[in-house]
């Protein structure tokens, strides 16, 4: 399977070439000018991500994918060859794939069903407003932390803190994050607070130790 790559570039057959790009997209790089066509654009962009089965020396085995997620199918396609539709299947299927097609084929319709999918998707998108993000927040307030940084308000956070308040404002542009400490109660600010390791004192003969909880604090009693 590793030399298939070479096979495309030697043999001219149709028929091996499409049976390739359908087992591993990528190797639609390796295919002769004249098979670089839609129809096969289309197959490498449907295609499964290549795996690779490692086989550990105790006996056990993993699959690894032969490639990192940054390197789209998309990237080795003609632009010429990448129409709305291609990019739309694209997307649908790995929505990273917003990154490599032209910002017009992304419609804020595609960019709704993607946010539907997976609000977290809002990283990949374009082009981001308000609304989009608001529409992520509804779905998943931490998709909050997949905005970036230069587009986030004191009111986008604020909004997504009342929705989780477990979220870490530490991730948050400094300005906003000293504003939010002083709006939202420390629930929100993941801190450690040790409590003091004595031993009360016990008084009177049948006197015990109870453990009681006062909010965020916990209280040892001797009685």
């Amino acid at each position: 399977a590793e030399k298939i790559y070479f096979l495309v570039c030697t043999t001219k057959g149709k028929a091996l070439c499409k049976a390739a790009v359908t087992v591993n997209g990528y190797s639609f790089e390796y295919l002769p000018a004249r098979l670089k066509t839609e129809e096969f654009a289309k197959l490498a962009v449907e295609a499964q991500f290549p795996v690779r089965h490692v086989i550990r020396l105790d006996g056990s085995s993993i699959t690894r994918r032969s490639y990192f997620t940054n390197h789209s199918i998309l990237s080795i396609i003609p632009k010429q060859l990448i129409s709305r539709e291609l990019a739309t299947r694209a997307i649908r299927l790995h929505p990273d794939n917003m990154r490599y097609v032209p910002p017009e084929f992304v419609s804020r319709d595609l960019c709704l069903e993607m946010l539907d999918q997976d609000p977290t998707n809002v990283r990949y998108m374009p082009f981001i407003d308000k609304k989009l993000i608001d529409y992520a927040i509804d779905k998943n307030p931490r998709a909050i932390l997949c905005v970036p940084r230069s587009l986030l308000t004191l009111e986008l956070c604020s909004n997504a803190l009342q929705k989780d308040p477990t979220i870490p404002i530490i991730e948050f542009p400094e300005d906003i994050c000293k504003k939010l400490e002083k709006k939202f109660p420390p629930v929100s600010v993941i801190k450690y607070e040790p409590i003091a390791l004595e031993t009360p004192e016990i008084t009177g003969e049948n006197g015990q130790i109870l453990s009681t909880v006062d909010k965020a604090h916990t209280y040892d009693l001797a009685i």
